[in-house]
Protein backbone atom coordinates (compact mmCIF):
# COMPACT_ATOMS: atom_id res chain seq x y z
CA UNK A 1 0.00 0.00 0.00
CA UNK A 2 2.73 2.60 0.76
CA UNK A 3 4.28 1.93 -2.65
CA UNK A 4 0.91 2.29 -4.36
CA UNK A 5 0.26 5.61 -2.61
CA UNK A 6 3.64 6.98 -3.72
CA UNK A 7 3.03 5.83 -7.29
CA UNK A 8 -0.46 7.37 -7.27
CA UNK A 9 0.92 10.72 -6.08
CA UNK A 10 3.98 10.88 -8.34
CA UNK A 11 2.43 9.86 -11.68
CA UNK A 12 0.52 13.16 -12.19
CA UNK A 13 3.58 15.16 -11.10
CA UNK A 14 5.82 13.40 -13.59
CA UNK A 15 3.13 13.90 -16.23
CA UNK A 16 3.49 17.64 -15.73
CA UNK A 17 7.27 17.56 -15.50
CA UNK A 18 7.62 15.86 -18.87
CA UNK A 19 6.32 19.08 -20.47
CA UNK A 20 9.22 21.09 -19.08
CA UNK A 21 12.07 18.60 -18.61
CA UNK A 22 13.52 16.37 -21.31
CA UNK A 23 12.14 12.85 -20.97
CA UNK A 24 15.61 11.32 -21.20
CA UNK A 25 16.64 13.12 -18.00
CA UNK A 26 13.55 11.87 -16.20
CA UNK A 27 14.23 8.34 -17.47
CA UNK A 28 17.84 8.52 -16.25
CA UNK A 29 16.68 9.82 -12.86
CA UNK A 30 14.06 7.08 -12.58
CA UNK A 31 16.61 4.38 -13.37
CA UNK A 32 19.03 5.85 -10.83
CA UNK A 33 16.38 5.83 -8.09
CA UNK A 34 15.42 2.28 -9.09
CA UNK A 35 19.06 1.21 -8.89
CA UNK A 36 19.26 2.57 -5.34
CA UNK A 37 16.08 0.68 -4.48
CA UNK A 38 17.48 -2.56 -5.90
CA UNK A 39 20.78 -2.22 -4.04
CA UNK A 40 18.86 -1.43 -0.85
CA UNK A 41 16.73 -4.54 -1.40
CA UNK A 42 19.94 -6.56 -1.62
CA UNK A 43 20.71 -5.64 2.01
CA UNK A 44 17.52 -7.23 3.35
CA UNK A 45 17.95 -10.16 5.75
CA UNK A 46 15.44 -12.41 7.54
CA UNK A 47 15.75 -10.02 10.50
CA UNK A 48 14.83 -6.87 8.51
CA UNK A 49 11.96 -4.90 10.03
CA UNK A 50 8.79 -3.77 8.27
CA UNK A 51 9.79 -0.09 8.09
CA UNK A 52 12.87 -0.98 6.06
CA UNK A 53 10.71 -2.93 3.62
CA UNK A 54 8.47 0.13 3.20
CA UNK A 55 11.43 2.45 2.52
CA UNK A 56 12.93 0.05 -0.01
CA UNK A 57 9.60 -0.37 -1.79
CA UNK A 58 9.10 3.40 -1.95
CA UNK A 59 12.46 3.84 -3.68
CA UNK A 60 11.53 1.18 -6.23
CA UNK A 61 8.15 2.75 -6.96
CA UNK A 62 9.58 6.27 -7.16
CA UNK A 63 11.83 5.15 -9.99
CA UNK A 64 8.98 3.40 -11.81
CA UNK A 65 6.80 6.51 -11.76
CA UNK A 66 9.50 8.45 -13.60
CA UNK A 67 9.96 5.64 -16.13
CA UNK A 68 6.35 4.93 -17.10
CA UNK A 69 5.34 8.43 -18.16
CA UNK A 70 8.71 9.53 -19.54
CA UNK A 71 9.26 6.50 -21.77
CA UNK A 72 5.77 6.84 -23.25
CA UNK A 73 6.31 10.56 -23.88
CA UNK A 74 9.64 9.93 -25.58
CA UNK A 75 8.35 7.00 -27.61
CA UNK A 76 5.41 8.94 -29.06
CA UNK A 77 6.94 12.41 -29.30
CA UNK A 78 7.89 11.99 -32.97
CA UNK A 79 4.94 9.81 -34.01
CA UNK A 80 2.16 11.37 -36.07
CA UNK A 81 -1.45 11.01 -34.98
CA UNK A 82 -2.18 8.69 -37.91
CA UNK A 83 0.53 6.24 -36.85
CA UNK A 84 -0.15 6.36 -33.11
CA UNK A 85 -2.14 3.11 -33.07
CA UNK A 86 0.62 1.15 -34.82
CA UNK A 87 3.25 2.75 -32.61
CA UNK A 88 1.27 1.84 -29.48
CA UNK A 89 1.05 -1.79 -30.60
CA UNK A 90 4.80 -1.95 -31.30
CA UNK A 91 5.62 -0.29 -27.97
CA UNK A 92 3.42 -2.77 -26.08
CA UNK A 93 5.01 -5.69 -27.94
CA UNK A 94 8.54 -4.53 -27.15
CA UNK A 95 7.63 -3.87 -23.51
CA UNK A 96 6.19 -7.36 -23.07
CA UNK A 97 9.06 -8.96 -24.97
CA UNK A 98 11.67 -7.11 -22.94
CA UNK A 99 9.90 -8.01 -19.71
CA UNK A 100 9.77 -11.69 -20.62
CA UNK A 101 13.46 -11.77 -21.54
CA UNK A 102 14.41 -9.90 -18.38
CA UNK A 103 12.40 -12.22 -16.13
CA UNK A 104 13.95 -15.28 -17.78
CA UNK A 105 17.50 -13.97 -17.36
CA UNK A 106 17.01 -12.96 -13.73
CA UNK A 107 15.30 -16.28 -12.91
CA UNK A 108 18.27 -18.11 -14.39
CA UNK A 109 20.63 -15.88 -12.41
CA UNK A 110 18.67 -16.55 -9.21
CA UNK A 111 18.80 -20.34 -9.62
CA UNK A 112 22.50 -20.25 -10.48
CA UNK A 113 23.27 -18.03 -7.47
CA UNK A 114 21.30 -20.32 -5.15
CA UNK A 115 23.49 -23.25 -6.20
CA UNK A 116 26.69 -21.25 -5.73
CA UNK A 117 25.66 -19.82 -2.34
CA UNK A 118 24.49 -23.22 -1.11
CA UNK A 119 27.82 -24.79 -2.08
CA UNK A 120 29.70 -21.96 -0.36
CA UNK A 121 27.71 -22.21 2.86
CA UNK A 122 28.00 -26.01 2.87
CA UNK A 123 31.74 -25.66 3.37
CA UNK A 124 31.01 -24.34 6.88
CA UNK A 125 28.92 -27.38 7.83
CA UNK A 126 31.84 -29.25 9.34
CA UNK A 127 32.06 -30.78 12.79
CA UNK A 128 34.91 -28.43 13.63
CA UNK A 129 32.90 -25.33 12.78
CA UNK A 130 31.85 -23.41 15.88
CA UNK A 131 28.78 -21.95 14.17
CA UNK A 132 27.60 -25.34 12.99
CA UNK A 133 28.23 -26.89 16.43
CA UNK A 134 26.30 -24.15 18.27
CA UNK A 135 23.38 -24.29 15.84
CA UNK A 136 23.23 -28.07 15.95
CA UNK A 137 23.33 -28.21 19.75
CA UNK A 138 20.69 -25.49 20.04
CA UNK A 139 18.44 -27.41 17.66
CA UNK A 140 18.94 -30.60 19.65
CA UNK A 141 18.01 -28.81 22.87
CA UNK A 142 14.88 -27.30 21.31
CA UNK A 143 13.78 -30.65 19.91
CA UNK A 144 14.45 -32.40 23.22
CA UNK A 145 12.43 -29.78 25.11
CA UNK A 146 9.32 -30.57 23.08
CA UNK A 147 9.48 -34.24 24.13
CA UNK A 148 11.37 -35.94 21.29
CA UNK A 149 14.22 -38.27 22.20
CA UNK A 150 16.53 -40.88 20.70
CA UNK A 151 17.85 -40.93 17.16
CA UNK A 152 15.05 -38.61 16.04
CA UNK A 153 16.73 -35.71 17.84
CA UNK A 154 19.84 -35.95 15.65
CA UNK A 155 17.85 -36.44 12.46
CA UNK A 156 15.55 -33.51 13.12
CA UNK A 157 18.45 -31.28 14.19
CA UNK A 158 20.30 -32.07 10.96
CA UNK A 159 17.13 -31.33 8.99
CA UNK A 160 16.74 -28.00 10.78
CA UNK A 161 20.32 -27.03 9.98
CA UNK A 162 19.82 -28.00 6.34
CA UNK A 163 16.61 -25.97 6.09
CA UNK A 164 18.43 -22.98 7.56
CA UNK A 165 21.18 -23.48 4.99
CA UNK A 166 18.64 -23.42 2.15
CA UNK A 167 16.96 -20.33 3.57
CA UNK A 168 20.18 -18.37 3.92
CA UNK A 169 21.37 -19.46 0.48
CA UNK A 170 18.10 -18.20 -1.00
CA UNK A 171 18.47 -14.84 0.74
CA UNK A 172 22.02 -14.46 -0.57
CA UNK A 173 20.91 -15.49 -4.07
CA UNK A 174 18.21 -12.81 -4.07
CA UNK A 175 20.82 -10.31 -2.87
CA UNK A 176 23.05 -11.21 -5.82
CA UNK A 177 20.14 -10.85 -8.25
CA UNK A 178 19.06 -7.48 -6.89
CA UNK A 179 22.64 -6.20 -7.01
CA UNK A 180 22.86 -7.32 -10.64
CA UNK A 181 19.63 -5.51 -11.53
CA UNK A 182 20.88 -2.39 -9.74
CA UNK A 183 24.12 -2.47 -11.72
CA UNK A 184 22.25 -2.90 -15.01
CA UNK A 185 19.97 0.01 -14.16
CA UNK A 186 22.98 2.21 -13.38
CA UNK A 187 24.45 1.46 -16.81
CA UNK A 188 21.08 2.13 -18.47
CA UNK A 189 20.89 5.38 -16.51
CA UNK A 190 24.00 6.62 -18.33
CA UNK A 191 22.77 5.31 -21.69
CA UNK A 192 19.45 7.12 -21.23
CA UNK A 193 21.27 10.46 -21.28
CA UNK A 194 22.21 9.84 -24.92
CA UNK A 195 18.63 9.13 -26.03
CA UNK A 196 17.06 11.60 -28.51
CA UNK A 197 15.17 14.64 -27.28
CA UNK A 198 11.41 14.64 -27.18
CA UNK A 199 10.23 17.50 -29.34
CA UNK A 200 7.11 18.30 -27.32
CA UNK A 201 8.91 19.95 -24.40
CA UNK A 202 7.54 23.42 -23.79
CA UNK A 203 9.79 26.37 -23.08
CA UNK A 204 9.38 27.88 -19.61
Amino acid sequence: MPGGIVLFCLMPIVGRLVNFVQARYLIAFGMFINAIGMWATGTITPQTDYITFIIVRIFQVMGLSFLFVSTSALAFSRISHENSNNASAIASLMRNLGGSIGISLITNKLIHSQQIEQATLSQHLATGSLGFHNTFMMSCKTITDIGISGIQVTDKANMHVYQELIRQASVLAYRDSYNLIGSILLVLCVIALFMPKNIQVEKV
